[in-house]
């Protein structure tokens, strides 16, 4: 449909510019300088800005000299690690001879009208790119392609009137792997220098993150991707985890030297983010935590895995809080099962499952998708939120998001063919819950600084 992109002429009345007088590619974040992309050698662009950007980071596409009042096709091409391609496209309508891509009303394609993400980030999240054909996973760690060459064409009439390729870069550093019996990986800023320690912790599948703390580390943090369950010495699932080791964990990570600061952050998802808003409530080492689709209440040993009830998820000596039980009535998902244990369980019950975020030493934040399909995270986290008010603390936050699911990726990542697909939400709202709460993590984050 397409044509190759070479420069165009006049076609009856319209004229159509060539490719060098259309295309300059602006981009990066407040804290990031400019980026951009690049045009063919042999005809000169005003574009002097880096041509590769990071995974997370933002990019504005401007065309200038586009016809005016009329409605152009942007077309996202790539190619996946196992070399299929991939892409998305869009019909934008322009009102004048600029065209700022995201700030074009969308008048249809594959990114619905009205989503509040940048368009040129969305079709990256909206492209028929499977998962783990974009990232090239083929087993635990998932393993991500070095960086990703994207084009970006501007089409009329079935003519391309120009083209721009830009570098996303995924954030892969300097790892090391800790002694002992801790397991994981370290992620270090590719500066060279120190950076404040943040702790990475995984849900219940046991899936490391090591995609979060190797992002984590391009934005000047040492994260330590820990694992607790499913490993060499671990348990086989959340049952019987010793916080201890979460705790020597952080102690270590504290003593790294590549760690400047004296707290560790913690970011946790799902029953990672329940375990972190625990660890930070013992432990004076710790200052931010961020909870990912987590909960504020303790629940039984494998609640979410379906291991044998009755059994604790954490343990922990002298431990005064009891963890409340699943409820199993038959024909109910797991959504259903944890409301109604919430439902059944009395004001005492309910105090005692309850973590004592309040003396979480940091900034709190919540993060839910209210359409989580693995548990209602957005009233779990409302209970730790609650509690964080009613005791009078002085930093946190609960992000909502109405049509968001479970897992929360990080921004402009394909969302096709993922876990989170089966984890609750739409594609659009999970792809603007994915845009929106990023930013506020690293903000969070960054208080460690």
């Amino acid at each position: 449909m397409f044509t190759d992109g070479l420069p165009t002429t006049d076609r009856g009345s319209r004229r159509v510019r060539s490719r060098r007088q259309l295309l300059a590619l602006l981009g990066g974040t407040a804290s990031v300088g400019l980026a951009g992309g690049t045009l063919p050698a042999d005809e000169p662009s005003s574009v002097t800005h880096s041509a590769t950007v990071r995974v997370d980071e933002p990019v504005e596409l401007t065309a200038r000299g586009v016809p005016a009042g009329a409605e152009l096709e942007v077309v996202l091409e790539g190619e996946c690690t196992t070399g299929e391609t991939f892409g998305a496209a869009v019909t934008v309508a322009t009102e004048t001879e600029t065209l700022s891509l995201n700030d074009a009303p969308l008048v249809g394609g594959d990114v619905p009208a009205g989503l509040d993400v940048p368009t040129t980030g969305a079709l990256i999240q909206f492209a028929d790119a499977p998962w783990a054909a974009y990232t090239g996973a083929v087993a635990d760690p998932e393993r991500w392609p070095p960086e990703t060459s994207l084009t970006y064409r501007v089409v009329a009439d079935d003519r391309t009137l120009g083209a721009l390729t830009l570098s996303r870069w995924h954030p892969f550093t300097r790892v090391t792997e800790p002694p002992g019996d801790l397991v994981g990986r370290v992620f270090e800023p590719p500066s060279g220098g120190a950076g404040p320690g943040v702790l990475v912790l995984h849900g219940a599948d046991g899936t490391p993150q090591d995609h979060v703390a190797a992002l984590l580390a391009h934005h000047g943090f040492t994260a330590f991707a820990l694992e607790y369950v499913d490993g060499p010495g671990l348990p086989a699932s959340v049952v019987e985890v010793p916080v201890a080791y979460v705790t020597a964990a952080i102690d270590w990570l504290g003593d790294h030297e590549r760690v400047a600061g004296d707290r560790i952050g913690v970011w946790g998802v799902g029953r990672g983010g329940e375990l972190g808003l625990l660890v930070g409530s013992l432990s004076d080492e710790v200052g931010p935590v961020v909870s990912v689709g987590g909960s504020g209440i303790l629940w039984e040993g494998g609640a979410v895995r379906g291991s044998p009830a009755g059994t604790v998820a954490w343990a922990l000596d002298d431990d005064p809080r009891a963890p409340l039980a699943v409820a199993t009535e038959a024909g109910q998902d797991r959504h259903e099962r944890y409301t109604a244990a919430i439902a059944a369980a009395g004001a005492r019950e309910l105090t005692a499952a309850t973590i004592p975020v309040e003396r979480i030493d940091g900034p709190v934040l919540l993060v839910s998708g209210e359409d989580d399909a693995v548990w209602p995270s957005a009233r779990l986290h409302a209970h730790a939120r609650e509690r964080l008010a009613t005791r009078g603390h002085p930093s946190f936050d609960h992000l909502r998001y109405a049509d968001a699911g479970h897992r929360l990726p990080q921004p402009y990542l394909p969302l096709r063919g993922t876990a989170g697909e089966t984890a609750g939400g739409t594609l659009a709202g999970n792809a603007e819950a994915a845009h929106a709460h990023w930013p506020r993590v690293l903000g969070t984050l960054a208080t460690l600084q």
